[in-house]
Parts: structure tokens; sequence; C-alpha cells
């Protein structure tokens, strides 16, 4: 009766189209109770030892406690409390942290697409795996892969600046794309510049800048950031080029040439256009 009745809700859920939420909350709700559920193309099974979760024979996410591990298609990552154990782009399992490689040598081997997903999170203990100015350059040039929006990163330990282009229209008529350049310094101080002409555009300059102060003000009061020192450490300028980018990435759009595809890219919007 019980497993009938788990069954009927699993199938709602399906049907409802919130399985990601169920996903999420399988392993908590039944941490300790032994479930095997089996409904068409999903497949759940959790213990005290953790939990399986499988979806359409693509996608696994198996955890225990204290580790996480995701695969899809052949690829996996594995998160842990204090690392990363990844595979790179020719098959080689890496440990990223947890008295494994540090970053800048990781991410010369190449990495794989949710490897880089995982890195670009600063998933797991960044401060393991971000140590030394190099590994700071090698999560820079990550994160540009990966985020559309961001043109450039400069950071060092006195500043960390994201350029990107801001977007407007002239006299609030002319759609016009200005170079911009979000800071933030040591002392957790956010500025933007802008082309001196941008004081006749209208523009969302604002939401971004809040954007950031408010990330910025969240991760400082979780301790995943400290811009009290007056100098930036490694990890420091990773969190706060993540912060950065995030907030850029959630207000800038993006086009790029090629085929006509209009794709979202965490919150940026990337347009594709064909030709020109």
């Amino acid at each position: 009766m019980i497993q009938t009745t788990t069954q009927t809700i699993a199938k709602a859920l399906v049907a409802s189209g919130i399985l990601s939420l169920f996903v999420l909350i399988a392993p908590s709700a039944f941490a300790q109770e032994n479930v095997n559920i089996q409904i068409p193309g999903i497949s759940v099974q959790t213990s005290e030892a953790g939990a399986k979760v499988n979806v359409g024979g693509l996608i696994n996410v198996d955890t225990t406690k204290g580790s996480t591990s995701v695969s899809n298609a052949g690829t996996n990552v594995n998160i842990g409390g204090d690392g990363i154990l990844i595979n790179t782009s020719n098959g080689t399992a890496v440990s990223l942290g947890a008295n494994g490689e540090n970053l800048s040598v990781v991410a010369s081997t190449g990495l794989t697409a949710p490897s880089v997903k995982a890195v670009v999170s600063l998933s797991g203990n960044p401060s393991a795996y971000i140590k030394t100015d190099a590994d700071t350059q090698a999560y820079n040039k990550l994160v540009m892969t990966a985020t559309p929006a961001v043109q450039s990163i400069d950071s060092n330990n006195q500043k960390v600046s994201v350029s990107y282009k801001q977007q407007g229209r002239l006299f609030g008529l002319f759609n016009v794309q200005m170079d911009g350049k979000a800071n933030v310094d040591a002392s957790g101080n956010v500025s933007i510049n802008l082309p001196w002409y941008s004081v006749f555009v209208v523009k969302n300059t604002g939401d971004i800048k809040t954007s950031i102060k408010t990330d910025l003000n969240a991760a400082k009061t979780s301790n995943k950031v400290s811009v009290s020192t007056g100098t930036l450490a490694p990890v420091d300028q990773a969190q706060i080029v993540h912060v950065v980018a995030n907030s850029i990435a959630g207000n800038v759009s993006v086009e790029v040439n090629g085929e006509n595809t209009s794709v979202q890219t965490g919150g940026t919007s990337v347009k594709v256009n064909e030709g020109n």
C-alpha cells in the first residue's frame, strides 16, 4: 500500500513538471528510510548511506554523506567537501584540491563541460584548489569561456575588474553598446566605469551594480569571501569574479554571429544572428 502510494506521488510529480524538485528533495526526504521506486524512465533508490536517482538512463545523481557524484552521458564530476574529482577531456580522472592538483595544473590538461561548470561555480572547497595567482588566472579563463557576456577579467590582490558590453539607448532612442568595466576593490567597494558619453544613454548599470553589491554582501556574510584585510587572496579574487560575472550575465544580452538561434546561458540571453 505504501509503495503504491509512493509511486502515485512520483508519477504526479512527473506529470506536473516538477521532477527537478523531487530529485532535489529525495535524498533529504527519505534519508532515514529505504525507498525503491521504479516507474518508466525514472529510478529512485535511497538508504541511510545515501541516494541514487536515475532519469531516463541519462542522468545519475548519487549522493552519500559529505559528497555528491553527478554523471551524464558518460561524463561525471565528483564533488566532495574539500575538493573535486574531475574527468579531463582525454578521459583522465584528476583530483582537484583535497591534497590533489591546483586548478592551474588541471586546467592545462583540458576539462569536460560538466567539469568546467563545477569549477566555475566554485564547487567543493575552492580554497583547496585556488591557492596561487596562476590558479586565479586559470579560473578567470574558464569563467570567460562559460560566460559569453564577459569580455575580459583582470584580477590582483588589490582589485578585480570584469569587462563587458553595456547596452543602452542613446537619448532613449538609439540602441548602442559601450565598453563597461565592473570593479571591486580590496575593501569591497563596487564601481562601474563607462565612456563619458554614457550620461546621454539610458542603461541598466544601476541594476548591475546593485546585483553585485547584494551578492557580494551575501558572500561576505557566508564567509565565502574576505574583503576586510586590504588585500585579496587568490580564492577571494575568484569568489569576487564569480559574483561579478553572474551579475553581468543576469543583466546583459550578448549577440553572437552565426545561425539564427537564441540561447539562454545562465541569466544571459545570447542571440545568434546569421550573416552579420
